[in-house]
């Protein structure tokens, strides 16, 4: 079974940043999803963590916080959240387009399966996203 690091980057008006895919992504392609991927090698979760949004949105997180782990559709994964520092850019580095949603407008998003786990079935996502 993949392992899988994936983070829910949230801001100050408590929306997580979505990707929508490439359409010539080899798997769900053109659907919304959060930034992460698979665990390498003898990476540890946040290691990959770390590495993925380097690579995906050129933003390096400070403390991801694990918020879920465990089984989602066909992979391991952990799950981990950050508050976004608004000081530093982002730049998209995977997937066509990106944005700021609440959780209302991703629930009508066409987004990868794991995607609607995470956020509907797993945990309480509006108590992780609470700001403090």
């Amino acid at each position: 079974m993949i392992k899988v690091a994936i983070i829910i980057l949230h801001n100050k008006e408590n929306k997580v940043l979505f990707m929508e895919r490439d359409d010539d992504a080899p798997t769900y392609p053109s659907k919304w999803g959060v930034f992460g991927g698979a665990i390498e090698n003898e990476e540890t979760p946040v290691e990959a963590v770390k590495r993925e949004c380097m690579e995906e949105l050129s933003y390096e997180l400070k403390n991801p916080r694990l918020v879920y782990e465990g089984k989602f559709c066909e992979a391991y994964g952990y799950v981990f959240s950050e508050a976004f520092d608004s000081s530093k850019d982002l730049i998209l580095g995977e997937g066509k387009s990106m944005g700021w949603f609440t959780l209302d407008e991703i629930k009508k998003k066409n987004t990868i399966p794991f995607s609607f786990e995470i956020f509907f079935k797993n945990w309480n996502a509006p108590l992780v996203l609470t700001i403090k």
